[in-house]
C-alpha cells in the first residue's frame, strides 16, 4: 500500500513538474499592433494564393508543387530580380530550389550577402504551418525590390521542408546550404521565415517545454531562434524589433525549442552559417498547426505586417 502511495506521489509531482515549467511564467509584454494596408493585403493575396487556389503541395502532390513553383518564379520575375533555380532529382522527379537575388550598390563584386529564405511546400493547405513562410518572404521580396543596401539580398524559396523529406539530404534547404557551402559563397548570414502567423492575447496561450518559468506566459510575441555562433545576428534582429516594431519579440537559444533542429534554419546552421530562424514558434503555440483548423481566418495579418515591414527596414539598415 505505502508504495503505490508512494508511486502516486511521484506521479503526481512529474505531472505538476511538467505542467509548471511548459507554459510560460513571466509577464507578457502588451501589444498594441497596427498593420500595414498594402502590406496586409499582398500577403492576403499570397496567402489565398497556397491555400485555396493550389493547396497541398509536396512529393505526393507534384503538380499542385509545380504550380506554386510556376507563382513563385512569376512573382520573382515580375518583381525584377535575378532568378536563379536549383533543381535535383528524387526517383523520376525533379525538385526546385528558387532564389531572387537584388545585388548591393555599385554591384561591388566582394560584397557579401544575406539570404532569407522560407519553404513553399505543404502536404496540407494549412495557412500558418505551409503558407506564412514562403507568402511573407515574396511580400517582403516585393517590399524590397527598390531598396538599396551595402550588402546582395537574396530571397531563397525552399522545396521539401516538410515531414518526408525534413532533416534528410533530400531536403531543399540541405541540398541549397551544401551547395553554397561548396562553392564557397561568401554568405554573411541567413534567416529562415517558418510559421508567422498565429498570436494570442491570452494567459497560457504560450508552451516551452522545461523553460516556461523564465520566458513570457502568452503567444503574443515574435521568436528569433539562433545558435551560439549567431549570437549576434540574434541580438541584432532581436535589438533591432525592439526599437522600431510593435510586435514583442524573443530570442530563443536553438537547443531550447525543442524541434529546431527540423526546421530549414538547421540546414544552414549545421554547415556553419550564422542564421536565424523568425517564427511564431509554430506547434507550442498553435495545436492545430497543419491540422483542418489551420486556415486563414486564424492569421494575424496586423502582426505578419509589421513583422515583415521590419525586417525589410533591417536588410536596409544591416
Amino acid at each position: 500500500m505505502k508504495t503505490k502511495v508512494n508511486l502516486v506521489v511521484v506521479l503526481v509531482l512529474i505531472l505538476f513538474l511538467l505542467a509548471s515549467t511548459t507554459y510560460g511564467w513571466q509577464k507578457s509584454v502588451k501589444a498594441d499592433v497596427r498593420g500595414d494596408e498594402a502590406v496586409v493585403n499582398s500577403l492576403k493575396d499570397n496567402m489565398n494564393k497556397f491555400c485555396k487556389d493550389i493547396g497541398p503541395r509536396d512529393y505526393n502532390n507534384y503538380d499542385n508543387l509545380e504550380k506554386s513553383k510556376k507563382y513563385i518564379m512569376d512573382k520573382f520575375e515580375s518583381m525584377g530580380y535575378n532568378i536563379c533555380v536549383q533543381d535535383f532529382q528524387i526517383g523520376d522527379k525533379t525538385f526546385s530550389n528558387i532564389t531572387a537575388t537584388k545585388n548591393c550598390v555599385n554591384n561591388n563584386k566582394n560584397a557579401k550577402t544575406i539570404l532569407v529564405g522560407a519553404h513553399y511546400d505543404s502536404s496540407t493547405a494549412a495557412a500558418d504551418g505551409g503558407a506564412t513562410g514562403i507568402s511573407a518572404l515574396l511580400t517582403l521580396a516585393d517590399l524590397y525590390k527598390g531598396s538599396n543596401s551595402n550588402y546582395n539580398v537574396r530571397f531563397a524559396a525552399f522545396v521539401n521542408g516538410e515531414k518526408v523529406f525534413a532533416n534528410t539530404n533530400q531536403m531543399g534547404s540541405k541540398v541549397y546550404s551544401d551547395y553554397i557551402k561548396n562553392d564557397k559563397q561568401n554568405i554573411e548570414s541567413v534567416i529562415i521565415l517558418d510559421s508567422l502567423g498565429y498570436y494570442s492575447d491570452k494567459s497560457l496561450s504560450q508552451r516551452y517545454p522545461f523553460i516556461g518559468p523564465v520566458m513570457p506566459n502568452k503567444g503574443n510575441f515574435l521568436a528569433i531562434v539562433g545558435n551560439s555562433s549567431s549570437d549576434n545576428l540574434t541580438k541584432g534582429v532581436t535589438n533591432y524589433f525592439e526599437k522600431s516594431c510593435n510586435v514583442p519579440v524573443k530570442s530563443i537559444k536553438e537547443g531550447l525549442l525543442i524541434g529546431s533542429d527540423i526546421k530549414d534554419s538547421y540546414s544552414f546552421s549545421e554547415n556553419g552559417f550564422k542564421t536565424i530562424l523568425v517564427t511564431d514558434t509554430s506547434v507550442y503555440r498553435f495545436d492545430d498547426i497543419n491540422k483542418a483548423d489551420d486556415s486563414i481566418k486564424n492569421i494575424n495579418f496586423d502582426y505578419m505586417s509589421c513583422i515583415v515591414k521590419n525586417i525589410k527596414d533591417y536588410l536596409i539598415n544591416y
